[in-house]
């Protein structure tokens, strides 16, 4: 289990990339032999929400898991256990 520093390290960071990411750097266009990286922390910061609820010894409510199925990762990642085969856990 992570160490609620840690945790909050990693939001911090998450947080950090993910306004780096959306913020533009200039007002042109990259050239189109550039890779456009786009960086995406909303299932990161909903499983580590889901951490410091259990640490702290709270009932998970439904809207909890609701934000987590709801970020563009898991969805993606339900997808990827799917075309494998993967019954996966969780809706």
């Amino acid at each position: 289990m992570l160490r609620p520093v840690m945790r909050h390290a990693l939001a911090v960071l998450a947080g950090c990339l993910s306004l780096a990411t959306s913020l533009p750097c200039s007002a042109q266009p990259p050239p189109a032999d550039r890779v456009q990286l786009r960086f995406d922390a909303a299932q990161a910061v909903a499983v580590l929400a889901i951490v410091d609820a259990r640490s702290a010894g709270r009932a998970l409510a439904e809207a909890d898991w609701q934000r987590l199925v709801a970020t563009e990762g898991y969805r993606r990642l339900k997808l990827r256990e799917a075309g494998i085969g993967r019954a996966g856990t969780g809706t």
